[in-house]
């Protein structure tokens, strides 16, 4: 009897732990492995922006000025990367069956891909609310459309393993490896992202560290609009640094939120959008986030200020660097919300920067 008990007691104790650590953490897929060449072999810099479309209502000016337009006024910035990641916020399809329970749903001409190419986007996050919005044929033409393309994509796939598929770039003797999460609740983001639970970032995370240098990780989250950080942003941004990622990249609220120095690693809540051509003038500015990265760690974090009000004249749907007054007020803000956070950022020449040990 005393055996028995004992017995019970040891199996009670294992269900509580098993319970504690929470589901099985998911396996990690074979990564998918590509080589690019380095402009400097002793720097590299990986360059991240926010929500991207290039569609809707810059329609009119892509077809009068060519589908590079919209992503033309960041290219010399891009140029000056060896990596440029972006969040494609939308499925890539000639016809589109449109969801009818959202109340934004939208559709990307896979001709604007070229938008993306010639103006040096390297790797695109799909890991996001629009993705699936026009149904599992949009799913499927956006992968096939961006593999036809020589554009990369993390964090979306026509199932859940191809969704957690990291990626991984050799750059000489540094290899960089990247994820995309999604962040947001509900079932029309399921079977085609890559989910922020747990169990896919310790599996995810935990089974790609070991194979990489530098280990980058974007998820989409975080409420639209609003510039604090919730709970859910640092108890998952925490875990994903705690695993062994080296950098978060966030996006999803469509303007920028604060920069945290968790561990001595960036942990940036949201860049806010990229090229993302509605007309909402709440999303006048963003962020670029650069990593220099030298001797196989992340030296420097760089903050780009981006102008993006759409419908402002001097923008047109083709965002820039934001230059002098302009670029001061974004990073001000950005700087002083980060500061709450344990990051000491130093702005100058339109920019904000922030030394890494």
């Amino acid at each position: 009897m005393r055996r028995a008990g004992v017995l019970v007691i040891g199996c009670l104790l294992l269900g509580l732990l098993v319970a504690a650590c929470g589901e099985t953490p998911v396996e990690l897929p074979e990564p998918k492995r590509v080589t690019l060449a380095p402009q400097n072999e002793n720097e590299l810099h990986l360059v991240f922006g926010g929500d991207t479309m290039i569609d809707d209502l810059a329609l009119p000016w892509l077809l009068a000025h060519g589908w590079d337009y919209t992503l033309r006024g960041l290219k010399p910035l891009f140029e000056r990367a060896d990596l440029v990641g972006l969040n494609l916020e939308v499925p890539v399809a000639r016809a589109c069956r449109r969801s009818k329970t959202k109340k934004y749903s939208y559709v990307m001409m896979p001709e604007a891909l070229a938008g993306l190419k010639n103006n040096g986007v390297d790797v695109v996050n799909l890991a996001n609310n629009h993705y699936r919005d026009c149904g599992p044929a949009g799913k499927e033409s956006t992968v096939r459309f961006l593999d036809e393309w020589g554009i990369e994509h993390i964090g979306g796939g026509l199932t859940p393993a191809e969704a957690g598929r990291p990626l991984i770039v050799q750059f000489g003797e540094t290899t960089v490896g990247l994820l995309g999460f999604y962040g947001y609740s509900g079932n029309h983001a399921k079977h085609g992202t890559a989910q922020l639970t747990e169990a896919s970032v310790r599996g995810l995370i935990g089974g790609l560290r070991p194979l990489v240098d530098v280990l980058v990780v974007n998820v989409h989250w975080g409420k639209n609009y609003v510039v604090d950080v919730d709970a859910k942003q640092r108890r998952f941004g925490h875990l994903m640094l705690d695993l062994g990622a080296d950098a978060i990249v966030g996006h999803g609220p469509h303007i920028p939120q604060a920069m945290e120095l968790y561990s001595g690693k960036p942990l940036v809540y949201s860049v806010g959008n990229g090229a993302f051509a509605t007309g909402n003038n709440r999303a006048h500015e963003s962020l670029l986030a650069e990593f220099i990265v030298r001797d196989r760690r992340i030296r420097n974090v760089v903050f780009h200020p981006i102008w993006n009000q759409n419908r402002h004249e001097g923008v047109r749907w083709q965002p820039r660097p934001a230059k002098g007054k302009r670029a001061a007020r974004t990073l001000r803000r950005f700087a002083a919300a980060s500061a709450q956070f344990g990051a000491a950022l130093t702005i100058r020449d339109d920019t904000a920067e922030l030394p890494l040990r």
